[in-house]
């Protein structure tokens, strides 16, 4: 066996990438006349094994998709990209539509990537090791000159892929080696990795008879492989193999590009070492499979749910097929199937459980689309203290006392205001603030001591806050400050959205605080703050406080709590960002009553 210095491979079906090849172990004629359908055999499972956790899990629930992308524009559009799917139709590309993986070794570049789950439940990825960016669009000496290196990435998980390795797999006088796929063989209890060369003088970069064969290797681990040798050959080119197992019959069926007529045609055979034979039957919309051309790369695989395969041909994206019976091959066009992200290019389909498709998510995800801020809405909490207590005068809400509170003159001849001291604080219910993005938060305050203090205050829970801090909230700071601070996964040092009045000394306020979805701004008595700008934040409001949220009005959650000493008279929350003319109108319309 031969050491390679890279790996990768692919798991159950799947399929190639790019120019020419022909040739099968078995014949059959490429030409056979279409006989009428015969019944349905079996039913087919996906090749990987499930593992007993899986299994305990429902099995497979989602698919993945490790293709690359659009044509050569760049060197980035040449790397692996993962797009999921929850029905194996409708396809959404993980990382803002960015690489998930790329290949710093060999050509710099990779294409053609055939994913395959392990039998001991890990991930492998062999690609083409080839960049037609890199090499300026050369495609004539990528094939004379290429590599003869496959990139082979092998983890534990598949957010946890490692680094590619380049692996030396072609025989000699390759000049090029494309397409690489693998595929458990149950009689050798090895992965048979396939693809296609040509062979030549590698000196004058000249052909001996410029025939693309598909070759394989055998491996166990994706480390050592076997002397490479060829597989499949025909008159004409031949390149893009890939394969399914149905372990209903014990059938292995083989898809494979002709090159030189630029159709993919279908065969099957009991052993991957045995002869192989053309699918009579096999069609693409009541077609003989010779007329539509201009296709490569396929890639096969089951539906999750229902007795489907889907069968998708790359012809510069992705045309699907879908068959109720792989063993009759009988494809018609599927039904909807989009691919939301840049164009995908040949590569291959991994069925996936819950767990792995969740975890994918949260490792690889995209941003949020934009939507509007939410500048108009209701008054949804309204605290005035008319009634010397804790009732709301708007919404359904409650405020809780952490004790016996004092209600003094308000801000008005004949209004009321609570009054904040000796640590005393209260919590408002968490519901009224979460999942809300854009929030307008306002009452009437009197300072009556210095120092530090917390005048609202809300966080994902009430346990005691330390690094990394995730609040948003108003305080006043000696002499007269006002601030209003937002974090995210922040330390103390990274003070966001502060705001400060100087002119404000402990007599009655009217603070404003308006939350957008990216921004945040303080009004004092109707105008806004002056001091520090609004600074723009990348992280919403529901983001910061979670499913559980936790509100005070009087304190903070640090351990010392920062406890407000103040007179609040009517604390209002509304669930919109007020326009900075609303705000000006809300305090008016409360100087003028």
């Amino acid at each position: 066996m031969k050491k390679l210095a890279g790996a990768a491979l692919s798991t159950l079906l799947i399929a190639s990438m790019i120019t020419g090849s022909s040739g099968i172990v078995g014949t059959a004629e490429p030409y056979a006349e279409l006989p009428s359908a015969e019944e349905t055999t079996e039913t087919v499972q996906p090749a990987a094994d499930v593992s007993a956790e899986e299994e305990d899990a429902g099995g497979y629930s989602a698919y993945l998709f490790v293709h690359f992308v659009d044509t050569e524009e760049n060197a980035d559009k040449e790397q692996i990209y993962f797009s999921v799917s929850q029905n194996g139709t409708d396809w959404t590309t993980l990382n803002d539509s960015k690489p998930v993986l790329k290949s710093d070794v060999g050509e710099k570049g990779v294409r053609d990537p055939h994913i395959v789950r392990t039998q001991d439940n890990k991930f492998a990825i062999v690609a083409t090791d080839l960049s037609i960016a890199n090499r300026k669009g050369d495609w004539s000496t990528a094939q004379t000159g290429g590599s003869r290196n496959i990139v082979v990435w092998k983890g534990d998980s598949l957010t946890e892929m490692g680094e590619g390795r380049a692996v030396e797999i072609g025989t000699e006088d390759a000049l090029d080696v494309w397409a690489p796929e693998s595929i458990w063989d149950v009689d050798k209890e090895q992965y048979m990795v396939t693809w296609a060369s040509i062979v030549g003088d590698r000196a004058s970069k000249t052909c001996y008879d410029w025939h693309y064969r598909i070759y394989r290797s055998y491996t166990e681990d994706f480390v050592t492989f076997t002397e490479p040798e060829v597989y499949m050959e025909r008159e004409g080119n031949i390149i893009d193999t890939t394969f399914y197992y149905n372990e209903a019959n014990e059938m292995y069926y083989r898809f494979t590009k002709d090159e030189s007529n630029k159709w993919v045609f279908m065969e099957q055979g009991a052993h991957l070492d045995g002869d192989f034979e053309m699918v009579a039957t096999y069609s693409l919309d009541g077609q003989h499979y010779s007329k539509t051309t201009g296709v490569e790369g396929p890639t096969v695989y089951k539906s999750n749910t229902e007795e489907k395969w889907f069968l998708l041909l790359d012809n510069w994206t992705y045309k699907p097929y879908e068959t109720d019976d792989i063993t009759k091959g009988v494809f018609t066009t599927a039904g909807e199937f989009t691919f939301n992200g840049p164009r995908f290019r040949h590569g291959s389909v991994l069925p996936i459980t819950q767990a792995e498709y969740e975890e994918l998510l949260k490792k690889y995800p995209n941003p949020q689309p934009e939507t509007p801020d939410k500048t108009e809405g209701d008054l949804i909490f309204d605290l005035d203290f008319e009634n010397s207590d804790f009732t709301a005068k708007v919404g359904n809400f409650t405020a809780t006392p952490s004790a016996d509170f004092s209600f003094v003159d308000g801000k008005k001849t004949g209004t009321k205001a609570a009054e904040f001291k000796d640590n005393k604080f209260l919590t408002l219910a968490g519901d009224l603030f979460k999942g809300k993005d854009n929030l307008t938060i306002s009452f009437d305050v009197k300072i009556t001591a210095g120092g530090t203090s917390w005048l609202f205050f809300a966080a994902p829970n009430a346990n005691e806050m330390k690094d990394p801090r995730n609040y948003y909230g108003t305080l006043y700071k000696d002499p007269g400050v006002f601030s209003a601070e937002r974090y995210l996964n922040q330390g103390w040092s990274d003070q966001l959205d502060a705001y400060d009045d100087t002119k404000c000394g402990m007599d009655w306020v009217n603070v404003t605080i308006v939350y957008y979805k990216t921004s945040t701004k303080m009004f004092i008595n109707g105008r806004a703050a002056t001091g520090k700008p609004t600074v723009a934040n990348s992280f919403s409001l529901a983001q910061i406080l979670g499913d559980t949220p936790t509100v005070y009005i009087g304190k903070a959650t640090w351990g010392a709590g920062e406890y407000s000493q103040m007179l609040l008279d009517r604390f209002r929350v509304y669930d919109y960002a007020m326009p900075d003319s609303a705000v000006a109108e809300l305090y008016a319309a409360d100087t003028a009553n």
